[in-house]
């Protein structure tokens, strides 16, 4: 199989020749393989274990930096090759060029152990390459590593981010994955038609809509208490943006801890995007973090005893949404419920 047969990737610079086809292929893990971030992953299994031990993140990464962090997380968690989201079509291309002979490497900024599982889950790699806990196998350093083993421009290089770009540079061959266009830009100042997959990922700017709007739509229930209470509609604004901004924190962090399980799921993957790898985990934790701080901008136009009733409600959609209550039997019961409760939230 050739590259031509694969129509996902763009025509330019495809046709390979016979000398390239025999060049070691070398192959990023984060965002270039998977469609997630090994260190995001594994941040967010260790969250969900041991939540009242975040500070040791912090702990770890100013004793030893991020290489002595990701060795910390993967002596602690476990990783499931076969659950995490791949891009699919560039790994239909890896196992083309592997069965064509040609030599692959994993050559990953991710801790070794995790490296060497996916590795060794998929079949591909003659060698892994990854940080050790001292070295940060990314960006120069990583470029540095495959000079020494390979020669320069004596590789080809697979990457997606701004940090591949220095080992673009030093490859003979550059292949992006899902790259933005703003680093396709810098990518073509060294090679002017690299090999470009694109798999679809969901637009950023609507990566995360959903969450904050079914959250507020559901808040409009708010506005019928103004009958029950004779307050004016716009007394219940600020209460409207509290509860939505703490429900959609509630959900969004009941999705994130719960990824792995949803993956597990098939039925659930077109509707979690954080299943898919559609969202970065860390923009879900960024999306998270800002709703909480938005929360605290309307605090001082709330009662203490709404903004009570909207964290026992956060709290109660954290519940649904982590334990996957959400099933036909008694789906209509919690909606029910919940809508009543927002309801009695706006008579207070």
């Amino acid at each position: 199989m050739k590259l031509n047969d694969f129509p996902f990737v763009s025509l330019k610079g495809l046709l390979m020749t016979e000398k390239s086809a025999t060049t070691p292929l070398c192959v990023d893990l984060d965002g270039t393989l998977i469609r997630t971030d090994v260190l995001q992953e594994s941040i967010t299994l260790y969250v969900r274990r041991h939540l009242f031990c975040v500070i040791n993140i912090i702990i770890w990464f100013l004793k030893g930096g991020r290489a002595f962090l990701k060795q910390q997380l993967a002596s602690r968690v476990h990783f499931e090759p076969g659950t995490l989201p791949y891009n699919e079509k560039f790994l239909e291309f890896l196992e083309s060029e592997h069965r064509a002979g040609r030599p692959l490497y994993l050559v990953t900024a991710s801790d070794i152990k995790p490296a060497k599982a996916i590795a060794d889950y998929l079949g591909l790699f003659q060698a892994t390459y990854a940080s050790d806990g001292i070295t940060n196998l990314r960006s120069s350093e990583k470029a540095e590593k495959l000079v020494d083993l390979f020669g320069k421009k004596n590789f080809v290089y697979a990457g997606n981010s701004r940090h591949d770009l220095p080992v673009w540079e030093a490859a003979g061959e550059a292949i992006a994955v899902n790259t933005p266009a703003r680093i396709l830009d810098k990518l073509r100042q060294s090679h002017p038609t690299p090999h470009i997959f694109e798999e679809g990922l969901a637009p950023k700017e609507r990566q995360l809509a959903f969450y904050s709007m079914s959250q507020f739509l559901a808040a409009l229930v708010l506005f019928l208490s103004s009958f029950i209470t004779g307050k004016s509609f716009f007394s219940y604004i600020p209460d409207w943006f509290l509860m939505g901004f703490t429900g959609s924190a509630g959900v969004l962090l009941a999705d994130i801890l719960n990824t792995r399980a949803l993956r597990l799921d098939p039925g659930s993957k077109a509707r979690f995007l954080l299943a898919t790898g559609a969202i970065p985990i860390a923009t879900a934790w960024t999306h998270f973090l800002a709703h909480l701080i938005l929360s605290l901008l309307f605090i001082p136009f709330i009662s203490i005893f709404f903004l009570g009733g909207c964290l026992i409600l956060s709290a109660l959609l954290f519940a649904c949404r982590f334990y996957r209550l959400y099933v036909p039997e008694i789906t209509f019961i919690i909606y029910a419920c919940l809508t009543l409760i927002r309801i009695l939230l706006g008579t207070i």
